[in-house]
């Protein structure tokens, strides 16, 4: 655990010299924002040139910490120091206790919906339930086998190309000694941080006023359209509606995300910020890089075209969306600023420190891990409308989005030119997501809306200032602003408040139990037969590879499982079928359980006849069934269970 600590301050150090060097003349808020960017970062990227030698080892990490040492005293050298904080940049006490606000409501969610031990169990919330053991099972994976690069942890043989270094994040300090929970949560913690600051620091820069600034954030992170008229609607006829809403099972649709409704724009803090981790860092790198590129672009500061640049070449593997969406818009700057530069050739020679950097640092990670998912036909197809099932196009928007939408176009007319040249970038990723779509599923689009609609509340927070400046001396104006905002922002307010209160057990003492125990008692490199289920508490608590995970994972990332699904069915419904397809996927142990029995109707009566049983608690039996683990077997006794688990996680992590 000390180790762990040491490790994450450390690179957060570094990161404080790095943004104190780097940042001088800015606000201590920009400074921290920073620090924690360039800390998490070089904790990320550091390890892994070392990690493709010695795997994914702490010997690899004592490395990666030497390199970001090295980096740092050749900062501290050759980078010069700057005074003087510009006025302009200073950040006023609201903006600082929106950043405190929002940042501890993130906070307490991952809190609440991060393993939380409670009732015989750990629980997630109802966004997380389903995110969460995808990302556990990478993490301990990744820590407790060391094999660099990976392959999926559910599906052996494919090369792991989800952007998983915020993953590998965790995975460092769980390998150093940190429970499992908090090796989730604390960086989350600091990255929820960098998401805000960066949103707020940006709509600051855009807007230069603190009122527009702050209500474009609560607009941005309590988004919601019309979904709330629905619940409202429907109170006659089904008055508990809001009493299941806020029911702790979580089990109801929310206003953000009720597909019989077709609303699919769903919040920002309970539906991308505390269960997509991916996206959590991405967000976090991206508003750094575009409030960078934007500065490098309209304030002549080039040193931060390069740092843009650099910021942007390490996003692919943190989030592959976020670092499309940022090429798309950056590619929309260059050309809606080139036309009003003077100098041509020094304008396109000012962005070379920008693209060259990105270029010579995502084109081995895309060719390494992305190019090698996105080669099925699944992906990057034209499909316009995005996920409009019955809605006409215009109401579509107006009811997912809310006023915000309507506001749009007059905020657009009313905005000026500087203005709409920063509003390009959104206007461009709008109208890719609307007639692309890039993964398996449509509604993953949602990422590339949801940086349109945090450019978008920028001006319509703007522009609602405006009108209510402009109606000074009328009765009434703050009543009508204080409608549309009540309008935009209860719908979210709805989603946030079920998801923060809801959460669903995820994963039972039992299944603690089991995976510690797997953890203990059998090699790391093992291969467990099981049914597809997502929350398999042996790749995700243990960090053992699955012959096969979930129909949903494995179909989302382009991997083609439907063979391998039909030989797991066989090598548990035919006896016969076992010993050759065992043979030809590797497989070390046999998990049979109630999931085994119902999904293959069958009982363990092959298994219990010819293999050791290692573990039964009841509630999941495990079987040695290779010649290395039936040898193993031999100097393992039959666990016997406990009569009282209480469902924690050990902190020690995947060892040396």
């Amino acid at each position: 655990m000390i180790l762990s600590i040491f490790l994450f301050g450390y690179c957060l150090y570094l990161g404080w010299l790095w943004a104190h060097r780097l940042f001088r003349e800015y606000p201590f808020t920009i400074q921290a924002w920073a620090a924690v960017l360039f800390g998490l970062t070089g904790l990320m990227w550091s390890v892994i040139p070392f990690a493709f030698l010695f795997g994914f080892s702490r010997l690899a990490h004592f490395y990666g910490v030497l390199l970001l040492s090295a980096i740092t005293v050749l900062i501290l050298r050759f980078v010069p120091v700057r005074f003087n904080i510009p006025t302009s940049e200073r950040l006023p006490q609201g903006i600082l206790i929106s950043i405190l606000g929002f940042s501890l409501l993130i906070f307490g969610m991952i809190f609440m919906h991060t393993l939380l031990p409670k009732d015989g169990g750990l629980y997630a919330g109802p966004g997380s339930y389903g995110d969460l053991p995808l990302h556990l099972g990478m993490i301990t994976g990744l820590a407790e086998q060391k094999t660099f690069p990976p392959d999926y942890y559910f599906f052996p043989g494919a090369r792991l190309a989800y952007p998983f270094l915020v993953n590998s994040l965790s995975a460092s300090l769980y390998l150093f000694g940190m429970p499992l929970r908090s090796a989730v949560m604390i960086p989350s913690f600091f990255l929820a941080f960098a998401v805000v600051t960066g949103f707020l620091v940006l709509a600051r820069t855009i807007t230069c006023k603190t009122a527009p600034t702050i209500l474009a954030a609560l607009l941005f992170f309590s988004n919601g359209g019309f979904g709330f008229v629905y619940y409202l609607g429907g109170l006659k006829k089904n008055p508990e509606i809001f009493t299941r809403l806020f029911a702790f099972t979580g089990t109801t649709p929310t206003p953000n995300n009720w597909a019989t409704k077709n609303l699919y724009m769903w919040n920002v803090i309970s539906h991308i910020l505390v269960p997509q981790r991916a996206s959590l860092a991405g967000w976090a790198v991206l508003f750094f890089a575009l409030w960078l590129l934007y500065r490098a672009v309209t304030r002549k500061d080039a040193r931060f075209f390069m740092l843009a640049g650099i910021m942007a070449g390490l996003m692919p593997m943190i989030h592959t969306a976020s670092f499309f969406i940022l090429v798309a818009i950056a590619l929309t700057w260059f050309v809606v600023y080139l036309f009003s530069s003077e100098d041509k050739k020094h304008y396109g020679l000012q962005w070379l420190k920008f693209w060259l950097p990105l270029i010579l640092l995502a084109l081995p990670q895309l060719h390494i891990w992305t190019f090698t998912q996105v080669t099925s036909e699944r992906y990057l197809r034209f499909h316009f409308n995005w996920v409009n099932k019955s809605d006409p196009w215009l109401w579509f928007w107006i009811k997912n989005v809310g006023p915000v939408f309507l506001l749009a176009l007059p905020a657009i007319l009313a905005s000026p030119r500087e203005r709409l040249k920063f509003y390009s970038g959104a206007i461009t990723v709008f109208l890719i997501a609307e007639f692309v779509v890039f993964s398996q599923y449509a509604h993953d689009n949602n990422k590339a809306f949801f940086i349109w609609l945090a450019f978008t509340v920028m001006l319509v927070a703007e522009y609602l200032v405006l009108v209510y400046q402009r109606m000074k001396g009328l009765r009434g104006r703050g009543t009508f602003l204080g409608i549309i905002i009540f309008v935009s922002v209860f719908s979210g307010a709805l989603t946030v408040t079920h998801d923060f209160i809801c959460s669903w057990k995820v994963f039972s003492d039992r299944d603690v139990e089991a995976a510690e125990f797997v953890k203990t008692a059998t090699p790391t490199d093992a291969i467990f037969l099981s049914s597809h289920f997502h929350n398999n508490p042996v790749n995700a608590l243990a960090g053992r590879t699955i012959l096969c995970g979930y129909d949903g994972w494995t179909f989302s990332f382009g991997l083609d499982y439907g063979p391998r699904a039909a030989d797991i069915k066989k090598m548990y419904s035919r006896p016969e079928a076992f010993d050759p397809l065992r043979e030809k996927y590797g497989v070390d142990y046999v998990i049979f359980s109630s999931r085994e029995r119902s999904n293959y109707k069958t009982g363990p009566e092959y298994f219990e006849n010819r293999y050791p049983k290692i573990f039964d608690n009841g509630q999941m039996a495990i079987y040695a069934v290779s010649e290395r683990a039936i040898s193993l077997s031999k100097t393992t006794p039959l666990y016997q269970p406990a009569k009282d688990i209480p469902a924690t996680l050990s902190g020690t992590g995947g060892g040396t």
